[in-house]
């Protein structure tokens, strides 16, 4: 299968392309800011598509991380797979960005041990998914109530990004002995999940946003694509 996969929603930004004959290769890059953003990803996934001797005409799957994230990554990213999806008409696919760290980080924990990811929302807000035996879960948590949330769900190992580390949630974590490993979506990660499970109904490519940017939190825009809800759910595909 000729696969795009596509990891915008934090600062590290990730491609990876799968060649239907088992060739592979995956570029990473520190997002900045500002208009070079997009320049930049399409420069990713074109450097990958001239390695690989495809055209996008070729791909066959188009997958993406849909958020938690940053907004004008997800915007940059999203908007790239809708376009190829739409204009040459193949399956576009989006992964959860919790679920996609979650996924980096399965042979980090030993069996029988609960797994917390964790992505910025606010200052004084993180999303967190908890992967425990059996049962997913997410939900925004503010730092007021991040000890009450750690008393009950006890995980052994939290996942952040590295330059998250200074955070109320890491902190307590750091006191209560937890081991807390560096965790991006990781693209390669999703493309080969959905490589190995193309049964899977897909999610939409449809953005869950943190929060807006600041220049349409100032202009007062509206998203109706934001979603940050507590969600629960069986482990299903988080095994």
């Amino acid at each position: 299968m000729n696969l795009l996969a596509l990891s915008t929603s934090t600062q590290r930004w990730a491609v990876w392309l799968h060649r239907h004959d088992g060739w592979h290769r995956g570029v990473q890059a520190e997002a900045g800011r500002g208009t070079g953003q997009r320049a930049s990803l399409t420069r990713m996934v074109w450097q990958l598509l001239d390695e690989a001797a495809l055209q996008p005409a070729d791909l066959q799957r188009v997958v993406c991380d849909i958020g938690p994230g940053s907004f004008t990554g997800l915007r940059q990213g999203l908007a790239l797979a809708r376009a190829l999806a739409w204009a040459h008409g193949i399956p576009g696919h989006g992964v959860g960005s919790l679920d996609a760290m979650a996924w980096s980080l399965r042979d980090a924990i030993a069996p029988g041990q609960s797994l917390a990811v964790a992505l910025p929302a606010r200052a004084d807000v993180d999303f967190v998914g908890l992967r425990q035996p059996g049962v997913w879960s997410e939900q925004a948590l503010a730092a007021a109530d991040a000890r009450a949330w750690w008393q009950q769900a006890r995980p052994d190992v939290l996942g952040v990004p590295t330059g998250d580390r200074n955070r109320a949630l890491t902190r307590l974590a750091e006191a209560e002995g937890a081991r807390i490993v560096d965790a991006y979506p990781q693209a390669e990660t999703m493309g080969r999940w959905y490589i190995a499970h193309p049964e899977v109904v897909p999610l939409a490519l449809a953005p869950r946003y943190l929060a807006l940017s600041e220049a349409e939190n100032h202009a007062g825009v509206a998203v109706p694509e934001t979603t940050v809800p507590t969600i629960n759910r069986g482990a299903g595909t988080h095994t």
